[in-house]
């Protein structure tokens, strides 16, 4: 797998697709859920390659409308894009409960799947 360098949330460069484990990653929780770290990495690089940068632009037409519904300000541009895309919103964090757009959570995700 090539690497390649990209942009942390907090500004830092880290090299990707290299096979090791980089210090700030949040995989660490593999471990202690007896799943394998370096398969985890490996799912998670793979959803990592497959994600596309978004330009400010596109979202800050939706900037006030997010800041209004959601309760965590931080979260503003993932609503911001999902109002955009006028789409559902795959998460675990309940400040998007509530927001006015469809959220799926992992058991509403298998629930689906069972049926």
């Amino acid at each position: 797998m090539p690497s390649s360098d990209r942009l942390t949330p907090d500004g830092r460069t880290q090299t990707v697709g290299t096979g090791r484990q980089h210090p700030h990653s949040r995989l660490s929780g593999c471990q202690g859920a007896g799943l394998d770290p370096h398969s985890c990495q490996e799912d998670f690089l793979s959803l990592v390659e497959g994600g596309q940068v978004v330009d400010t632009p596109l979202i800050e037409g939706a900037k006030d409308e997010a800041l209004k519904r959601i309760r965590d300000p931080a979260d503003w541009p993932a609503l911001a894009l999902v109002l955009q895309l006028e789409c559902a919103i795959g998460t675990e964090d309940q400040d998007f409960f509530g927001t006015g757009v469809a959220t799926w959570t992992t058991a509403t995700v298998e629930g689906y799947f069972e049926n």
